[in-house]
């Protein structure tokens, strides 16, 4: 009777260990499959609130960069369109040159007036959606004046543009906040008074602009060739200024970059299991469970024949 009992004892521990290996045998299984020490933070032990912490911060950088890209893209295509508006008004000032230097005119309102299309063209860009000149008032287009005869009907240049007074922003960073855009009338201001003038005159006393010039006209034109030259210089200087945000904006993008490579190693070291160290671990444990079920099976052999006997 005692040796039935011990046997049984016997039996009982050896089952319970039998179980303890194969869940490990089953776990390291697991983790060498996926590469992960286990899918729940109970997995990684005293480690759980660091990792949670080092996740929370991976989550939020990669939010952070990915709302800085989206800005340098939109604000990298606004300083092509400011390196255009540029262009335009160092045209409009060649028109002017070849006027004075010439003493003849013709064309050249048919010039201003196509300068003007495209400047409004520009400045009414929508960007999935949202007029990128508007400031915060991106719904609506920031130029109501699609030709210069409508700048000319307006009382001032002031009433042709419907962007809000202050410029869209965004943060990049938990420290960083930039100005994510440019105004349409910071932009162009000056260049459509500049255009705006030529067509009151063109329209008024002295005008029209034909062939030759009278002298009015001349001493006009040369005034608008130096007012021509502040506005190129103008728009050059804005686009030089949004090339530097943009390196600003590149330059918080890197560092997003290289803080999420460092938080992903992090995690990776928390996270991640050695992968020979676990198969070295499961080798050990199907022998042990190999040995465990001979173990199993020679006691009840054993305890089958003390029955018998």
């Amino acid at each position: 009777m005692l040796g039935r009992v011990a046997s049984y004892n016997q039996s009982t521990v050896l089952l319970a260990e039998y179980q303890r290996i194969q869940s490990r045998t089953a776990q390291a299984q697991e983790q060498i499959s996926s590469g992960k020490v286990g899918t729940t933070y109970a997995d990684v032990e005293g480690k759980a609130g660091v990792l949670a912490a080092a996740k929370a911060h991976v989550l939020e950088t990669e939010a952070y960069a990915a709302a800085a890209r989206e800005v340098e893209a939109r604000m990298s295509f606004q300083d092509v369109q400011l390196v255009q508006m540029g262009a335009l008004a160092a045209e409009f000032r060649e028109a002017l040159g070849n006027a004075v230097a010439s003493n003849r005119a013709e064309g050249l309102m048919e010039t201003a007036r196509g300068l003007y299309a495209q400047a409004a063209t520009i400045l009414n860009t929508r960007v999935d959606g949202v007029y990128i000149y508007g400031g915060t008032r991106s719904d609506t287009p920031p130029v109501n004046a699609a030709t210069l005869d409508e700048l000319l009907a307006a009382p001032i240049v002031a009433d042709v543009f419907d962007n809000s007074t202050l410029a869209p922003t965004q943060s990049v960073d938990a420290q960083v906040t930039l100005e994510s855009g440019v105004l349409a009338s910071d932009v162009a201001t000056g260049f459509f008074q500049m255009l705006r003038d030529l067509a009151v005159f063109d329209t008024g006393a002295n005008g029209p602009f034909t062939q030759n010039l009278t002298q009015s006209q001349a001493a006009f034109l040369n005034g608008q060739f130096t007012a021509a030259s502040a506005v190129a210089r103008d728009l050059d200087t804005q686009a030089a200024e949004q090339g530097v945000r943009i390196q600003l904006l590149q330059d918080v993008i890197a560092r997003h970059d290289d803080r999420q490579v460092e938080l992903n190693k992090f995690v990776s070291s928390i996270e991640d299991v050695d992968v020979a160290e676990a198969i070295t671990r499961l080798n050990h444990d199907q022998a042990a469970q190999q040995a465990a079920a001979r173990m199993i099976a020679q006691l009840q052999e054993f305890t089958l024949l003390n029955v018998l006997n």
